[in-house]
């Protein structure tokens, strides 16, 4: 199993110390040149990284060695957070400016024992780290370059699931959509055709295409589209086929035969169509009981399956599936020509790499997927060296024995940037299929020291958005279905568990080493998460009625906390999370949040949307000082805002602002925004009938400077 490198991680600890406030703390714990060799000693293994992760392919030393390593950064990472935690925490204390603030707050006579704690640690890890060091030569490592220049004009979002560039199905359309608009069959009212192929061949496109035909879209009363994967549960399907049919959300208390009686209504006497993607499921007697239940179609209806197996097929009654082909070969290279070298811009100028090209796309033997992940990759090389380094490739050699489509995709993962690397496989958290918001990852990724900033100047979030959109241009991510959302692509994820499953969770690898843990809401016992030690991201489905919220406080390197649902209140311990930086408590049933919350000076995002009873916020807010977002939509019984929010001047996203009755209510006034200079975005502004003087309060908000806000 390959071992996944923190390049982005090892960035920040390497800027943090280098910085003139670390330089004063590790004056004081009579660390400095400590800090300096262990900045010094991570510098030294950070040049050999990049040909590291490339020969841990075929040597397992070099896998252990960088197994060794990551465990040394994450524990620089942790010295170095709980060093400027302690700095946070003293300016909140002092609100003093740091200049000034350093030394005095780490030269008090209680400070002593963290002083030395943090000269033992910094010593500790200045030898581990010299050991991993010395074995460099040993193992042949080579220093090389690492030029991540970021790509500011890589912009383009993918589209539509109907992309103009899907090439070569027009054939397979015609067939699929002509069976689909058959009404005869021998399977009664509700008949099923099934697109069968390896992963990677374009089935879920193909469906696609159909599914969005006209003539389909004219010929049935009723669509539905569902992405089922592995999981195979009827309840959980019948309620989401449900939802599809209503185009809106069922609630979780539904019993099968309430939910029997509402599809019944929505579905009876109509000729529908219902596509079910990517289906894994060869129990014949679970699939006998989802069909009993949408057998109540007119004449004419239809069930669309996509599947990789043959033996999927059969179980759902198919004894003919329409088996997808890989592309021709000449179809194939238009697909990937127009990848490459970009609309109108054919290979006719470039004889040499039009060469090169064709031999690469022969190996991908016809799949669309290993095709766009290629051509999107060659789309950034102009040079000829580049195309022929990676046409001579060992992952090929792999690819053309085994036949195993990742080994083509790591092409592309290993010519990311270093900087996309960690963002990219920090999605092997989420479940196959899994609908991700563009704006959420984001901010998980600075959660997790991401994005690296290299000026001042430079805001996160849209760095952030630079990184995603970098991705999604280079394939690996596209937009879901109903275009409100980004998924990625199974094998693409796949991709992303093969190089770093050992810091995922998964039910059958539960170990300390885990930082990811994504906890679907079909599991209720929490118990086995006790053993990890090292947890960064713990996101909850639905919160387990068993578990308790103090448990989740035991966790304390976490840096990312969704709670979902079933949450009746905050406890005080939740102040133990002092790592903590993003926290989404949304639907929570609390009045209050706890005063112990403001002591989260890391917190970066806040989300506490549709808390409906929540009243307050806490009315030390200012205590927040990292605070970058806050989300309170839907808190419809929230007062006020209060008074010292206005200090939160990292605060980038405000979702709403509740103006207070009157001065004397201690809540804020409008005027509270007026420093708020960094806000973006879009902003509600509530109960203005409580300004008595428009005109003075709406200067004094000073919406001019506030240049990045869209709407207020």
């Amino acid at each position: 199993m390959a071992g996944q490198i923190p390049f982005s991680i090892l960035e920040q600890v390497l800027t943090k110390l280098g910085s003139l406030a670390f330089q004063e703390v590790g004056l004081v714990c009579c660390a400095r040149d400590d800090l300096k060799k262990l900045g010094n000693s991570l510098s030294t293994v950070k040049a050999v990284l990049v040909d590291a992760e490339e020969k841990q392919e075929q040597s397992d030393a070099v896998k252990i060695w960088i197994g060794r390593l990551q465990d040394i950064v994450y524990e620089a990472e942790e010295l170095v957070d709980e060093m400027a935690t302690h700095d946070l925490r003293g300016m909140v204390q002092g609100q003093r400016k740091v200049a000034t603030q350093v030394l005095d707050f780490f030269c008090s006579s209680n400070q002593i024992w963290f002083r030395l704690k943090v000269g033992h640690r910094i010593k500790d890890i200045r030898e581990k780290l010299k050991e991993v060091e010395n074995e460099i030569s040993s193992l042949n490592l080579e220093k090389k370059i690492i030029i991540d220049v970021r790509d500011k004009s890589s912009g383009r979002e993918t589209s539509s699931v109907l992309k103009p560039d899907i090439i070569g199905r027009e054939k397979d359309k015609e067939k699929m959509t002509l069976s689909l608009l058959n009404p005869a069959s021998s399977q009664g009212n509700v008949s099923v055709n099934a697109i069968v192929g390896i992963g990677g061949l374009g089935k879920t496109a193909l469906a696609q295409l159909v599914y969005n035909d006209e003539k389909v879209k004219n010929y049935f009363e009723k669509k539905m589209w569902l992405c089922v994967s592995e999981e195979f549960e009827v309840k959980l399907l019948v309620k989401k086929i449900l939802e599809c049919a209503t185009n809106n959300e069922v609630p979780n208390l539904l019993g099968l035969e309430q939910l029997r009686i509402r599809l019944k209504e929505n579905l009876e006497g109509k000729r529908y169509l219902l596509a079910l993607d990517d289906v894994w499921n060869e129990d014949q007697k679970k699939w006998d009981d989802l069909k009993a239940y949408l057998l109540m179609g007119a004449p004419g209806s239809k069930i669309l399956v996509t599947t990789r197996s043959t033996r999927v097929a059969l179980v759902m009654g198919v004894d003919s599936p329409y088996v997808l082909q890989g592309l021709a070969d000449n179809e194939a290279w238009d697909l990937f020509e127009k990848l490459a070298f970009g609309e109108g811009h054919g290979a006719v100028m470039n004889p040499n790499l039009t060469k090169i090209g064709k031999e690469m796309v022969k190996k991908c033997k016809g799949v669309p997927l290993a095709i766009r992940s290629l051509g999107s990759l060659m789309h950034l090389k102009t040079k000829e060296s580049e195309w022929s380094s990676i046409l001579e490739s060992e992952l090929w050699r792999s690819f053309q024995t085994s036949e195993n489509i990742l080994f083509v995709l790591k092409l592309s993962y290993y010519h990311l940037p270093t900087y996309l690397r960690q963002c990219f496989t920090y999605c092997a958290m989420f479940p196959k299929d899994y609908k991700f918001n563009k704006e959420t990852l984001i901010r998980l990724w600075i959660a997790q020291g991401y994005i690296v900033c290299s000026s001042k100047d430079d805001d996160l979030e849209d760095i952030g958005d630079q990184y995603f959109n970098e991705l999604s241009s280079r394939s690996f991510f596209h937009q879901s279905e109903s275009m409100n959302g980004y998924k990625m692509h199974d094998l693409i994820h796949d991709l992303a568990q093969s190089i770093a499953k050992d810091r995922y969770f998964a039910v059958e690898n539960v170990c300390e080493g885990i930082h990811h843990v994504y906890w679907p809401s079909s599991l209720n016992e929490i118990e086995m998460l006790v053993k990890v030690k090292g947890m960064r991201t713990l996101f909850f489905e639905s919160f387990p009625e068993s578990a308790t919220l103090k448990r989740v406080s035991n966790f304390q390197r976490l840096r990312a906390l969704h709670l979902g649902w079933n949450i009746n209140g905050v406890p005080n311990s939740i102040a133990r999370l002092k790592y903590l930086r993003y926290l989404d408590i949304s639907w929570c049933k609390m009045d209050t949040l706890p005063k112990s919350i403001t002591n989260l000076q890391n917190l970066q995002t806040l989300i506490l949307s549709y808390c409906e009873r929540l009243r307050e916020l806490p009315r030390d807010i200012e205590k927040l000082i990292s605070l970058r977002c806050l989300m309170i939509g839907g808190c419809r019984k929230l007062r006020c805002m209060p008074i010292g929010l206005g200090k939160l001047t990292c605060l980038r996203q405000l979702s709403d602002f509740v103006v207070a009755r009157d001065e004397g209510s201690k809540g804020a006034m409008l005027n509270e925004l007026n420093s708020l200079n960094q806000l973006k975005g879009r902003i509600v502004l509530y109960d203005l009938r409580n300004v008595e003087n428009v005109e003075i309060e709406s200067n004094q908000v000073n919406l001019r400077e506030k240049k990045l806000l869209r709407k207020a």
